[in-house]
């Protein structure tokens, strides 16, 4: 499962340049996944691209494509939206799906050190929650490990992400559900930086709400820092709950239904 977008997205790129021939396999390729048990991932935004680029073969086979099937609650799996620039240098919309695990077998991206370097703020707030110390609770064979990538245009991946700490908020709240072994709700997703146990503003609200809902349409809540609540204001995220909020606790309230 892992990485379906990028594949799909290599694929669709190398048609637009490839000789007739080429061009045959690739559609094959992209339609085997489609009718595969990885297909049932595929996001609809993705699902009306390929729709548009082979209408009749998707017209032909619609009874063989696998139906999209939300992701569902799970421990330690998260969405982690991102502000970023793309070729042309136009703020766009990313979203990282990230499952959080403990069998990590080399140090990589994601990995215990990275994570403890890169993120330090989201250890030390879920050590602050937890009273545990924040040297301890990032085990050595930890993970971030990315599912999918999402972006807000099919066959997009020269993106730039922006400066900031956004990530800071999801990635405590995946934190959480790994060490406290409690599924996190699949139908919300967050965003803010923190400090400590406070939850600050961000950029690029409306790109990341954007990519987020358009990409992945069982996530019903999106909670923000509540600074950044009234900035949301395209159609497409206005159709799903926006929860204003001023520190962890409030989004590990909305997150975990029985945490107290």
């Amino acid at each position: 499962m892992t990485n379906i977008f990028a594949r799909i997205s290599e694929a669709l790129v190398e048609f637009n340049s490839a000789a007739p021939a080429r061009r045959t396999q690739i559609e094959n390729h992209i339609f085997e996944i489609m009718s595969s048990p990885e297909g049932q991932y595929i996001a609809p935004s993705i699902r009306r691209q390929i729709e548009d680029v082979f209408p009749q073969r998707w017209a032909r086979e619609e009874g063989s494509i696998r139906r999209y099937s939300p992701i569902g609650n799970q421990k330690g799996r998260t969405y982690l939206p991102v502000y970023a620039q793309d070729e042309s240098r136009r703020p766009v919309g990313i979203v990282y799906l990230i499952q959080i695990r403990e069998d990590a077998k080399d140090r990589f991206p994601g990995s215990a050190n990275y994570f403890r370097n890169e993120f330090g703020n989201a250890v030390t707030s879920v050590a602050e929650l937890i009273k545990r110390s924040s040297n301890t609770i990032v085990p050595d064979n930890f993970c971030a490990e990315l599912d999918f990538i999402i972006t807000d245009r099919m066959g997009n991946l020269a993106v730039t992400p922006m400066s900031g700490n956004s990530i800071e908020l999801p990635l405590a709240l995946g934190l959480f559900s790994f060490l406290s072994n409690k599924d996190m709700l699949s139908s919300v997703l967050a965003t803010g930086r923190l400090t400590g146990l406070m939850v600050g503003t961000v950029d690029g609200i409306r790109e990341k709400m954007d990519a987020a809902v358009l990409n992945y349409p069982e996530i019903e809540k999106v909670i923000v820092p509540a600074d950044d609540a009234g900035r949301i204001t395209s159609e497409v995220s206005m159709e799903r709950k926006i929860v204003g909020i001023s520190g962890l606790h409030e989004a590990l309230a909305v997150c975990f239904p029985d945490y107290e």
